[in-house]
């Protein structure tokens, strides 16, 4: 049956298309809309798209994630490459897909991901397993800074966290430690003691860094200054208002 395709039919159901948004009233949420294609392999229990955060963007919303999807609506000539591939996506405030391309990292059949994402004036920041990637938006394209970061990045190894403080200085949390870089790209510092899995940034510029059952906030070398420890795995931090 393709009941509930194309989870039940591996993605390939040829009656399945793409739902229409979902408006809701009063408090409800402004609207529900599904993003991605329908063509390709179910992995892992969930079907060909998985998104993993999202950022807003003045009245749209930046979506990032993953997708098995051949058929996923890019809104330029960027490819799937096979496997798990990483996405952007930009949504207006109707749920309307306006931009999307893939985050190309030049391997084929590799599985990655883009796990997380932070906007800062017109630049689109998406962390990942391809490490870093900076998109400006132009009309329906998403452009990608083939300068940032600089050399390419690539010894960033599993980026999962990002922010970015008021100057434009990006903040990663990565498998092999927690890095700054400056808004021109260079790597500022490196904390590779720390195996991190997200990382903020107060309107104070104090960095915040979840590591395993811990939270560690860090100083202007990268330095840890301080650590609180908490009965449970730490997975997502978040500076607002004075707290984290």
């Amino acid at each position: 049956s393709c009941a509930t395709c194309p989870t039940d039919c591996q993605g390939k159901c040829a009656t399945f298309s793409q739902p229409s948004p979902t408006f809701f009233t009063g408090s409800q949420a402004g609207y529900s809309v599904t993003l991605g294609g329908k063509a390709g392999a179910v992995a892992d229990y969930f079907a060909p798209d998985k998104a993993n955060a999202v950022a807003a963007m003045g009245s749209s919303v930046v979506v990032v994630g993953q997708t098995q999807a051949t058929d996923f609506p890019v809104t330029d000539k960027s490819i799937h490459t096979g496997g798990w591939d990483p996405f952007v996506a930009v949504m207006d405030s109707t749920g309307k897909t306006t931009a999307a391309t893939f985050v190309e990292t030049g391997q084929s059949g590799v599985d990655d991901a883009a796990h997380s994402v932070a906007v800062h004036g017109s630049y689109i920041f998406v962390a990942g397993t391809f490490s870093v990637a900076r998109f400006s938006l132009s009309g329906n394209k998403l452009i990608r800074d083939s300068g940032f970061p600089a050399g390419g990045g690539f010894h960033y190894t599993n980026c999962r966290g990002i922010d970015v403080d008021a100057a434009g200085g990006v903040y990663l949390g990565c498998d092999n430690g927690v890095y700054k870089i400056s808004a021109a790209g260079a790597t500022a510092y490196k904390n590779a003691a720390l195996d991190a899995v997200d990382v903020t940034v107060d309107d104070a510029g104090n960095v915040f860094a979840a590591t395993g059952q811990s939270v560690k906030r860090l100083g202007a070398n990268g330095n840890v200054l301080a650590t609180t420890s908490v009965n449970g795995d730490v997975t997502a931090v978040e500076a607002a208002g004075g707290a984290v």
